[in-house]
């Protein structure tokens, strides 16, 4: 071989060397963007369930301030109720301190007769 058989057998080996980087390139661009394009698909089925999953949770929580809702409601007209019985029980107890304070009245004017009739019956 000669000098310029072995420049055009480095020369094509050169091209060949360049056209299989070149193909070997392309198949993994293909490859790493059809990758790309299958993990893309998988975070749009994720974003999906996470949306269902969201608007369960949404449900859920109006759900539950609904209940919440209702049970506030309830326990206010029955806090309601118990306020207006004990306001019942201040006011039976009110007379009853009244009932009460007249019977002492009375007793110590009774108490005050007593001793005037003792003084007289029994004197020192």
């Amino acid at each position: 071989m000669n000098e310029p058989q072995i420049w055009a057998a480095l020369g094509i080996l050169a091209a060949a060397l360049t056209g299989m980087i070149a193909v070997t390139t392309q198949l993994m661009m293909r490859t790493i963007a059809a990758q790309f394009g299958t993990i893309t698909a998988q975070f749009g089925t994720v974003a999906a369930q996470f949306e269902a999953v969201n608007t369960r949770l949404d449900v859920m929580a109006a759900t539950f301030d609904q209940k919440i809702d209702g049970l506030r409601t309830e326990m206010m007209v029955r806090f309601d109720n118990v306020d207006r019985r004990f306001e019942e029980v201040d006011r039976r107890f009110e007379q009853v301190d009244k009932r009460l304070d007249r019977v002492e009245r009375r007793l110590d004017g009774l108490d005050a007769d007593v001793q005037a009739i003792t003084k007289r019956m029994l004197p020192d």
